[in-house]
């Protein structure tokens, strides 16, 4: 819960720091495109999720690694395509950084 707080804070200190402001989309093939890609990629990690908890704690926590790379990576390169004259893809960014680098070393944070 905290991790979420802090991520909810962060975003808006990011977006008050960049100027960046909340786009709504209207855009019609940006959230068809999203939402395609969205299931074929939550799709393919619950194909997968069986075989990467038969794993240890490592590779279990660089699947997930990967797919928060992954989604946010697919997110931040539609918003960069298709919101133009926006930079909300660079608040993407940054939240992806932040999340990948929490996630690596979230082992770290529970043994304290």
């Amino acid at each position: 819960m905290a991790v979420f707080l802090l991520f909810f804070f962060l975003e808006k200190a990011i977006r008050k720091w960049l100027g960046i402001h909340k786009v709504k989309i209207s855009d019609n093939s940006y959230k068809k495109k999203d939402l395609t890609g969205r299931i074929l990629i939550a799709v393919v990690l619950l194909c997968t999720l069986p075989y990467a908890l038969t794993k240890d704690g490592n590779v279990q926590q660089l699947y997930f690694i990967f797919y928060l790379i992954v989604l946010l990576g697919f997110q931040t390169y539609l918003q960069w395509r298709y919101l133009k004259n926006s930079k909300e893809y660079i608040l993407t960014l940054i939240l992806l950084f932040l999340s990948v680098l929490l996630l690596y070393n979230i082992q770290f944070f529970i043994t304290f």
